[in-house]
């Protein structure tokens, strides 16, 4: 049917315009697939002659094809500055990206012109930047090391997006209308201000690199993540489970591109060199994409080198894609007091005890395997008390009134304790229960809900709704908060204070200088509080201020004064240096604990959220590994 008939079968008295839908290649400027495999010369495909040319980056495999690998010294890519990449109003520059460290110096490019004109670049916090026209005129989001990205950056005139994997990751809107021009296009650094770009280069790996005159759509940017650069293989991502025997392994099935209906996985582990399984797992059904997991029950698998093998098929038994080996070391078994008798229930939780007591019980004893929280939660009739260490109703921690179940959470040395049991004559926990877990913050007292028709969060609110569910209170230390922190400390909680990171904005800081800032906070002056929760350190920060912000640590951890309280870094990615990983492993010795700073914006679906959190939390905590 011709669009005048459609227009006269509606009665309508203008023609009907129907814009047809954009193909891949409308608005394609440039095009490296990087599939040559050899020599220094990359031909741009979309036929507007961008070629390119490689200083130092070498090819390697991905999959069937190739992927240019960048060593983050002095390697980049050259695309030149032909009339087709001077863009105005609108651009799009897309490209697969696999970081394989976090930046120490500056702010490389991955592609892109400069700051002040456009590109994407890898930021010493761990996130990829998306600039237009210069640098306050950005959105940024999380990029984790060992795995690849699909990033996209758009400019439509009015908004900047930047899309992580298929989702919009953040956007802004812009302070200019229009792109300023700029050099050369390169991969790999960026032409932008010397000070951040003076021996400030990616290193990792890059692919399927794509630049338009024209903002992609969201259905584009996920139709692109699902269709390009499908290496046809899985991703393995194995996990040891030591404690509880296992060997899990997260399969990412985006290589395959989209699965038939019915498609299952096999996954097999070998010693090295040989072809019978020692243990498999199959997993089935697949979904048709994104990711799945596997577990094989490996047992008290001999520490060493093992051959790790995967490969999906569809209901016939037909293969998909190619089968992946990679290699895998199994670790010796850490020796922790008491870890015969614990059971790891998940990556958080250890179950340290559970009995059901008889008449004759009147102590129980478990072993706190590090400096750390315990959950205690007995279920008892009423006249009852259970104490920890010492057998004295006044030290109790749990004091059943009545029948029902009670919890509590306590701080403990790490080493062998004892619940004492008290009360009437016949009175006995029905179940006593005791776990390891992790220090559980509540942030912050004091803040107060956007929606305000829904009330404040007081102290009679989070009674009811928070603080039966966290050991730890981040406030200000002042004193209209010390009645509250006060009645907080009695119930065996934790209370730290917030404060800002001395020297982050001066050029340096002496280890004087910040040991006063710390040392005059609340959280270490008053001696009801536990300590500071610092805001914010990451991987990119001078190794200078680095060395005095450990010695400074290192001097407060040792003085008698401050016994008991430590420091806990809100921070992002802080293992790029050994200037921050010393400073890190400074904090755990003293300690301490990492607030890794993640912001979780309203996703549509619960797969979004989960896939959100994957790759803002999971694999950046993979890789401080």
């Amino acid at each position: 049917m011709s669009l005048k008939s459609f227009a006269s079968l509606l009665g309508l008295g203008s023609a009907l315009l129907l814009a047809p839908p954009l193909h891949a290649g409308e608005g394609l400027i440039a095009h490296y697939t990087f599939d040559e495999g050899f020599g220094t010369a990359l031909r741009d495909l979309s036929g507007a002659k961008n070629d390119a040319v490689i200083h130092g980056a070498k090819f390697v495999r991905n999959g069937e094809g190739f992927a240019l690998q960048l060593d983050g010294v002095d390697d980049y890519v050259d695309c030149g500055s032909g009339p087709t990449l001077n863009l105005k109003d609108k651009v799009s520059v897309e490209a697969w990206v696999c970081p394989e460290a976090v930046p120490t110096t500056g702010e490389p490019g991955i592609v892109g012109k400069a700051y002040g004109s456009y590109g994407l670049t890898y930021y010493t916090d761990g996130q990829c930047w998306w600039y237009i026209s210069g640098g306050p005129n950005n959105c940024h989001a999380p990029v984790s090391t060992g795995s690849w990205h699909h990033v996209v950056g758009t400019f439509d005139g009015v908004t900047l997006r930047l899309y992580v994997d298929g989702r919009l990751a953040a956007s802004q809107a812009s302070r200019f209308p229009t792109i300023a021009e700029g050099q050369n296009l390169f991969m790999g650094k960026s032409a932008g201000e010397v000070r951040y770009t003076k021996n400030a280069h990616f290193k990792g790996m890059v692919d399927e690199v794509r630049i338009y005159n024209r903002p992609l759509s969201p259905e584009e940017v996920q139709k692109h993540y699902r269709t390009t650069n499908l290496t046809r293989q899985m991703g393995l991502r194995p996990s040891p489970n030591l404690f509880g025997g296992e060997l899990i392994v997260g399969l990412e099935l985006r290589g395959l591109g989209e699965l038939p209906a019915g498609a299952a996985a096999e996954v097999a582990l070998c010693k090295t060199g040989e072809a019978k399984p020692l243990h498999t797992c199959r997993v089935e059904p697949l979904p048709s994409w994104g990711k799945a997991e596997a577990k094989l029950k490996v047992g008290d698998l001999t520490t060493g080198d093992y051959e790790l093998r995967a490969a999906a098929r569809d209901k016939e038994g037909k293969p998909i894609g190619l089968t992946t080996t990679q290699t895998l070391n199994w670790p010796s078994r850490p020796s922790w007091p008491g870890g015969d008798s614990m059971k790891v229930l998940n990556s958080l939780v250890t179950e340290l005890l559970r009995v059901q007591p008889t008449a004759s019980m009147m102590a129980f004893k478990f072993t706190n395997p590090r400096d750390g929280w315990v959950f205690i939660s007995s279920t008892a009739d009423g006249g009852l008390w259970l104490s920890l260490d010492e057998p004295r109703k006044e030290k109790a921690v749990l004091v059943h009134e009545k029948s029902g179940t009670l919890e509590a959470m306590r701080q403990l040395p790490a080493g062998q304790h004892t619940i004492h049991v008290g009360g009437t004559e016949k009175a006995r926990p029905k179940e006593l229960i005791v776990r390891a877990l992790p220090e559980l913050i509540y942030c912050k007292f004091g803040s107060n809900p956007h929606i305000e028709q829904h009330g404040p969060y007081n102290y009679e609110f989070l009674q009811r709704h928070v603080l039966p569910h966290v050991n730890t209170i981040v406030g200000t230390g002042s004193q209209e908060q010390q009645p509250y922190a006060e009645q907080w400390k009695a119930r065996g909680g934790k209370w730290i204070v917030e404060c800002p990171l001395p020297g982050l904005s001066a050029e340096t800081i002496t280890a004087d200088e910040a040991e006063k800032a710390w040392t005059a906070n609340p959280g270490m002056k008053n001696p009801l509080l536990d300590g500071l929760i610092v805001d914010e350190f990451w991987t990119g920060l001078p190794e200078q201020k680095y060395a005095a912000w450990t010695e400074a640590l290192l001097r407060i951890h040792n003085n008698p004064q401050f016994k008991g309280k430590t420091l806990n870094p809100y921070c992002g990615p802080m293992h790029g240096t050994e200037a921050s990983r010393r400073f890190a492993r400074t904090v755990v010795d003293c300690g301490g604990k990492f607030a890794l700073e993640r912001y979780l914006p309203e996703q549509r679906s619960e797969a979004d959220a989960r896939a959100y959190l994957n790759s803002t939390l999971t694999d950046t905590v993979r890789a401080w590994r």
